[in-house]
């Protein structure tokens, strides 16, 4: 079974391609028999994995994905076995641009705005920490924002871990996976991600809203792995960000995991507490 635009598959008429990973090609689908538009992600064959790997791997996110219920997590509403080619992933349908979108076109935020994200973020992060879960790519492309409702949403558990438990790991994620402007130290580093590595991500994500650049920015691989293990960030935060949201933007960044907050509910109140100072 072929997932192409203007193909149906059971109730399922697939549309236009809307995004495209490393390992999925994502399109707008409609769902006939509950009539609402959904995203069909169709996981890609990867040439160095196996098709019974690749299946394995589309499950493991379709399993953690469903785990997470939030309305800062885009809800996984089915998932579709169809047979060598894979599993398709039918999910919750976001009628806006990513972060990574609106940065592009706008370059930075203003305070409130990434306040507002911040939240949303965070929010979605402490459900999926609750149940365990680290995200490992957290970064703007996976960070959905709704045009008409305003929402907030985080996406692509694909790289997701069940912090602590092996039996879920897969060998071919143990190495470096994610974004590399927005991964952490100890990931570099060859260790497993955990949820202070998320926290690292977004504090990166934070900088990157408010300055208009990323913290770490050098060209080549070896440079910014170097960079991240061991420089400073290339900008100052501008006039207008408030201390307390500069601080808690530096201590996302601690190389040493442990120095950094201990959770997305920290990190939480501190942003209010940002909000109701001046």
């Amino acid at each position: 079974m072929r997932i192409t635009p203007g193909s149906t598959f059971r109730h399922l008429e697939i549309g236009p391609e809307i995004g495209r990973g490393a390992f999925a090609t994502v399109y707008v689908g409609r769902d006939t028999l509950m009539e609402r538009m959904v995203a069909l992600k169709m996981h890609r064959m990867v040439p160095s994995l196996s098709s019974e790997m690749e299946r394995k791997l589309a499950l493991r996110e379709a399993r953690l994905s469903g785990r997470i219920s939030s309305p800062h997590v885009v809800t996984l509403y089915q998932v579709h076995d169809l047979g060598d080619a894979g599993w398709l992933m039918e999910m919750e349908y976001i009628d806006g641009p990513t972060l990574e979108q609106v940065l592009a076109e706008r370059g930075r935020l203003p305070v409130d705005e990434t306040l507002r994200i911040l939240r949303g973020v965070l929010t979605g992060l402490h459900v999926a920490h609750e149940h365990n879960i680290a995200h490992r790519d957290v970064k703007p492309g996976n960070v959905l924002l709704g045009r008409q409702d305003g929402a907030i949403k985080l996406t692509d558990f694909g790289l997701s871990c069940t912090v602590g438990d092996l039996s879920l790991s897969v060998s071919s994620l143990d190495g470096f996976m994610g974004t590399p402007q927005y991964v952490a130290p100890e990931v570099i580093d060859g260790k497993k991600p955990t949820r202070a590595s998320d926290i690292w991500s977004v504090g990166v994500l934070a900088y990157r809203m408010l300055c208009g650049r990323l913290p770490f920015a050098a060209t080549t691989l070896p440079d910014l792995f170097e960079e991240i293990r061991a420089g400073q960030p290339s900008c100052m935060m501008k006039e207008h960000v408030p201390d307390r949201l500069k601080m808690l933007i530096r201590d996302c960044l601690q190389k040493d995991p442990a120095a950094r907050p201990a959770s997305p509910a920290h990190l939480l109140a501190r942003l209010d507490d940002v909000a109701r100072l001046p």
